[in-house]
């Protein structure tokens, strides 16, 4: 469960999934808009486009103690192979795999690195599917998705993390 926290700054608003990720949103874009809780925080905004946080953790996805959370979203995108994981580990990533590829084209995973942040996103024309992995972070990365959303303006939204 999220805590629900938030901080507001002339014109920002963070809302904060842990200490290590928090979400930057203007706030003009949060005007009329409603953040409710569901499996984390969400927050739908005016134009009826939405965002939602979920922090992964190895005990929320069942994984083995040793398993490095880092490589979580390269197994979910296909973009490391399964072989050397456990049966479970690679069975539940592979279902995840096939039920991603339903809904999007992972020729379109976007990669970016900096400032020891390493962010996966991949869009399709209704929604966005992005993980956030922190270096210093080994016990928990955020999973954020985004619905009725351009893919700009959800791109903008998760750099701020």
């Amino acid at each position: 469960m999220a805590l629900m926290f938030g901080c507001t700054s002339s014109n920002q608003t963070y809302i904060s999934y842990s200490p290590t990720f928090k979400v930057e949103i203007t706030s003009r874009d949060l005007e009329q808009a409603t953040i409710f809780l569901s499996d984390g925080i969400s927050v739908k905004f005016s134009d009826e486009s939405s965002i939602s946080g979920l922090l992964i953790t190895k005990k929320l996805e069942s994984l083995n103690s040793s398993f490095n959370l880092h490589d979580y979203p390269k197994y979910i995108l296909g973009l490391k192979n399964l072989n050397g994981l456990q049966e479970q580990e690679a069975n539940l990533f592979s279902s995840s795999l096939k039920e991603i590829q339903y809904s999007y084209n992972l020729q379109n995973i976007s990669e970016y690195h900096a400032d020891g942040k390493s962010t996966y996103v991949i869009c399709s024309s209704e929604s966005c599917l992005s993980y956030i992995v922190k270096a210093e972070n080994v016990e928990q990365i955020l999973m954020v998705t985004g619905i009725n959303i351009q893919k700009s303006k959800f791109i903008q939204i998760i750099k701020g993390i």
